[in-house]
């Protein structure tokens, strides 16, 4: 046989290789099924996410597991090959494929059920402006970027000491042009050193303050928002603050803009929709979760 001829029938060989396997492998697909049922080997496609604790304690570890439903299912013996790959990572879209078992009686986390995983296969990573901290995660669009470069404190709103601002988030110049708006951050930090009291009750000092409990991810925040103003500014800031194994986390976003007013008709400038960016600011803030 000629080196022609060998060449062309190990190009065949190998073809009719890949095709059994990937034969075989779709074959075994179908022995999982979409429906959770102890016992049986099952297929699950959803978000990762880092399973919160029965207790709400925020801890630094991540006990990674799919959400379905607002129904948390814990991922056991994950291949190590998945966490090489960097597939294991919250907010990526994965499909897994294992048996089906009951949640670990002792388990500190909030799953109702588990998966032995055989194999998981990424289906869509975590959308850009995913960001990620050893703590928590929050996704935002990619209108918004990170803004470290100016010293902040950890509270907008707090004359408390002591704390930590660990991330900054602002809208680009271009960010509704020629509008009275100026710009928009959002920022999280927290304080050690604050009682629960001023944690929940920070210092008032817009001109106009209200407050609320909201639920974010199965987290209770307070919900405190005030306007202020200085030197033809106008301020509009939310800060929502949770007390977690003592320490008081914050987000708080603020809404920059000039008052119509201070531009003429002939400026061309037009008054931007403050309701509608809240509400985009609001909806970012409703992605935070600890892990």
């Amino acid at each position: 046989m000629n080196s022609a001829v060998k060449s062309k029938f190990s190009s065949i060989t190998l073809l009719l290789i890949v095709v059994s396997a990937l034969a075989a492998c779709s074959s075994a697909d179908h022995n999982y099924r979409n429906e959770f049922k102890v016992g049986a080997k099952v297929a699950v496609e959803a978000n990762l996410v880092c399973i919160p604790k029965k207790d709400s304690a925020v801890t630094l570890e991540c006990k990674y597991g799919l959400e379905v439903d607002s129904t948390y299912y814990a991922l056991e013996n994950i291949p190590r090959r998945a966490v090489q790959s960097n597939i294991i990572r919250a907010g990526n879209q994965v499909k897994v494929y294992g048996k089906a078992i009951e949640a670990k009686a002792d388990s500190i986390y909030q799953a109702s059920a588990a998966i032995d995983v055989h194999r998981i296969e990424l289906k869509k990573e975590a959308p850009e402006g995913f960001f990620e901290d050893k703590v928590f995660y929050i996704s935002l669009s990619n209108a918004w970027q990170r803004n470290d470069a100016t010293s902040e404190p950890w509270s907008m709103i707090s004359s408390q000491t002591g704390g930590e601002k660990i991330v900054t988030f602002q809208t680009p110049e271009t960010f509704l042009a020629n509008t009275n708006f100026g710009y928009a951050k959002i920022r999280i930090g927290y304080s050690d050193n604050i009682t629960a009291k001023k944690c929940l009750q920070p210092v008032k000092n817009g001109k106009r303050v209200t407050q609320e409990k909201v639920n974010i991810n199965g987290i209770a925040f307070t919900r405190t928002s005030l306007t202020d103003a200085g030197a033809g500014n106008r301020y509009a800031i939310d800060s929502y603050r949770t007390l977690q194994n003592s320490r008081c986390w914050v987000i708080e976003s603020v809404i920059n803009y000039s008052p119509i007013e201070f531009y003429g008709k002939e400026s061309g400038v037009t008054e931007f929709n403050r309701h509608k960016t809240a509400g985009i600011i609001e909806n970012i803030v409703k992605t935070f979760r600890f892990k």
